[in-house]
C-alpha cells in the first residue's frame, strides 16, 4: 500500500511539474506585463532579478563544494549546511524568485513558486528518509537544531578539509549555468515582444 501512495505521489508531482512549466513557458512567449516598458519599475525588477539569480547560483555552487561525492554516505554539517540542510534547495529558490522578478509578471512569479512547492517538498522528504536510514540519531540531532530550508545564519560553523568528486562538482556546476540560460532567455523574448516578432496576446500583472 506504502509503494503505491509513494508512487502516486511521484507520479502527481511529475505531472504537476510539467503542465506548470508548460503554462510558464506558455506565459512568457505569448503575454508581456503591465509595467512600463524600460520604466522605472521594469529596471528596478530585472536588477533585481539578476542579482537574485546570481546568488542563487553562486550559492549552489559553494555548497556543492561540500557535497560533491558526500551526498549520503557522509552527513555534512558544516559551511552552507550548518546553517541549513538543504542549501541547495534554498539557493535554488532564490534564483527562481530572480528569474520570476526577470520576468517582471506576478503572475509568472506565481507559477515559478508553484512548481518549486510541487516539486522540491517531495525531494526533501525522500532525501531525508534515506539520510535517516544511514545516519540514524546523528541525521535527527542534526535536523533538531538546524533548519530545512530557511537558513540561520546564526548556526554557521566553517567547514575543514573534504575530498571532492571534481566530476560531480563540474556536472553541478553546469547545471548550475541553466539559471542564467533562462535569464537570458527571458530577456530574449522581451526583446522579440519589442521588436513585434514574437506576438503578444495580452498584458497579464
Amino acid at each position: 500500500m506504502k509503494s503505491k501512495i509513494t508512487w502516486f505521489a511521484a507520479w502527481f508531482r511529475i505531472l504537476g511539474t510539467r503542465l506548470v512549466a508548460v503554462v510558464f513557458f506558455a506565459l512568457l512567449l505569448f503575454t508581456t506585463h503591465t509595467w512600463i516598458e524600460n520604466g522605472i519599475v521594469d529596471l528596478v525588477l530585472e536588477s533585481i532579478g539578476f542579482v537574485l539569480v546570481t546568488l542563487g547560483a553562486l550559492g549552489r555552487i559553494w555548497s556543492s563544494l561540500y557535497i560533491a561525492g558526500n551526498k549520503t554516505e557522509t552527513l555534512i554539517m558544516v559551511g552552507p549546511y550548518s546553517m541549513v540542510r538543504n542549501p541547495l534547495y534554498f539557493f535554488s529558490l532564490i534564483a527562481a524568485i530572480g528569474l520570476s522578478l526577470s520576468a517582471e509578471s506576478l503572475l509568472i512569479a506565481a507559477v515559478l513558486f508553484a512548481a518549486f512547492m510541487l516539486y522540491y517538498p517531495f525531494v526533501i522528504l525522500e532525501e531525508e528518509k534515506k539520510l535517516i536510514a544511514v545516519h540514524g540519531q546523528v541525521f535527527r540531532t542534526y535536523a533538531a537544531r538546524t533548519p530545512r530550508l530557511v537558513p540561520n545564519p546564526f548556526l554557521y560553523r566553517g567547514g575543514g578539509e573534504y575530498l571532492v568528486d571534481t566530476r560531480r562538482f563540474e556536472k553541478s556546476a553546469v547545471d548550475t549555468m541553466w539559471f542564467f540560460w533562462v535569464f537570458g532567455i527571458i530577456q530574449l523574448i522581451e526583446r522579440l515582444h519589442e521588436t513585434r516578432i514574437l506576438p503578444v496576446f495580452f498584458k497579464i500583472p
